[in-house]
């Protein structure tokens, strides 16, 4: 369509340049014909048709071939242009085309390179994955090495305390077929067979009579608990002769018994008539008053004063420290114990030194007295056995017994026990002493 519409314009443009040259080809002769107006009008006039025809010729020659240049150049500059559209429309489609293909190309490589991202990536997650796992599998199992390790070394160490248990038990089956196969051989006892123990029954929770369910005052306390396994040890019958407290330092001084128990300290000042066994039980020293005097004993220096009534068993070493903290005021000994409980609760004493456990046993069973002040006491760790001086054998064999009962518990036993029936019905001091206050007051 628009190349005829380019024919036409060209047709048209070519008419008007044929009418332009005949125009000018006019004026031409007219201008020419002028000067020579008179000489040329008869050749002129004969040659006139001639060039006429000639002109109209070559105008129309000139014509067409301007019209065939100009159509030319149309056709040409229209071809020109349909080929730059062309041109620019393949250019435009091609260049889509790519756009496309490419766009495509990188869509593709993108989508490529995120399924690559995306298998990287699940790549390091399953690797992420199996490091995780490995870890978690490698921790459980250090776990579980660990958890084996220490059953293993429970099971070993549950083995190895049952054998040293069997051995301990071995052990002390051979310490006790060694004390009675070999060192009975060696020990000598006052009765053979027996053994001889001198108690002060006055000495709860150490020595005392505690009635039974028939109303019998039957021997009790840890030190008598004590004299028995000692006796069992050493595979000895067991004979305890009940005796006032300075009795029983008599009796071992003369080598009349075997055994002193009766919650002896260790004092260096008896080493003279008796040896001490080791320390089978750690105890203290108090000073004991009523309830309504413990105002005026804050410290021991409260008790040191000359208006002072001081109580303390007689040959103990309540004694030695009555008189190293209260010099000034009135010492009063006393054979036994309940005694010095009688006077404090008649009133008779201000106070008294007794051992802590025996104190902390009369306060039970009496509330009216009051444990007001700890005393010291360096001399001794506690409360030890007399054995008869010289015998080194039967000291020993008691030494062995002793570390026995403490090994074994036996002994945290025995004062467990003591303990519970001083809190009941119970008898301190000897039971002839008790028959002879009956048959006075039945009097």
């Amino acid at each position: 369509m628009r190349l005829k519409k380019a024919t036409a314009l060209l047709l048209t443009g070519m008419m008007g340049l044929s009418m332009a040259a005949c125009s000018n080809t006019g004026n031409t002769k007219a201008t020419t014909a002028a000067p020579k107006e008179t000489a040329a009008k008869a050749t002129t006039a004969a040659a006139e048709p001639a060039t006429q025809k000639a002109t109209e010729a070559a105008t129309v020659k000139e014509t067409e071939k301007a019209t065939e240049a100009a159509t030319v150049k149309e056709t040409e500059k229209a071809t020109e242009a349909a080929t730059v559209k062309e041109t620019e429309k393949a250019t435009e489609a091609a260049t889509e085309k790519e756009t496309e293909k490419a766009t495509e190309a990188a869509s593709e490589k993108e989508t490529e390179a995120e399924s690559e991202a995306e298998k990287e990536t699940e790549a390091a997650s399953a690797e992420e994955t199996e490091e995780v796992t490995e870890a978690q599998t490698e921790e459980a199992a250090t776990e579980q090495a660990a958890t084996e390790a220490e059953t293993e070394e429970e099971t070993e160490n549950e083995t190895e305390e049952l054998a040293t248990e069997a051995l301990t038990e071995d052990a002390s089956e051979a310490d006790t077929e060694s004390a009675t196969e070999e060192d009975l051989g060696e020990i000598k006892t006052i009765t053979a067979g027996k053994l001889t123990v001198a108690t002060s029954p006055d000495f709860a929770p150490y020595e005392f009579y505690a009635i039974d369910e028939n109303g019998e005052p039957q021997l009790a306390g840890f030190d008598i608990a004590l004299a028995g396994y000692i006796a069992d040890y050493l595979d000895l019958e067991l004979e305890i002769i009940p005796i006032d407290f300075d009795g029983v330092l008599m009796e071992l001084q003369t080598k009349s018994v075997d055994l002193g128990v009766a919650g002896l300290s260790a004092d260096p000042k008896r080493d003279a008539i008796m040896d001490f066994s080791d320390i089978y039980y750690k105890g203290g020293q108090s000073f004991v008053c009523l309830n309504d005097n413990k105002d005026l004993f804050k410290t021991l220096e409260d008790v040191n004063n000359k208006d002072y009534e001081i109580g303390a068993q007689t040959g103990s070493i309540q004694v030695d420290l009555a008189q190293t903290n209260s010099p000034d005021a009135d010492i009063i000994q006393l054979a036994k114990v309940t005694d010095i409980i009688a006077e404090l609760l008649a009133g008779k004493l201000d106070g008294a030194y007794i051992e802590t456990a025996v104190a902390q046993s009369y306060a039970t069973n009496y509330p009216e007295l009051y444990i007001a002040l700890d005393v010291p006491y360096e001399a001794s760790e506690g409360s030890a056995v007399g054995v008869s001086k010289g015998n080194a054998a039967l000291l020993a064999g008691v030494n062995k017994a002793i570390n026995a009962a403490i090994e074994d518990g036996s002994m945290d036993k025995f004062v467990a026990e003591a303990n519970e029936l001083a809190s009941g019905e119970i008898i301190e001091g000897l039971l002839e002493d008790q028959t002879a206050e009956e048959t006075t007051e039945a009097e």
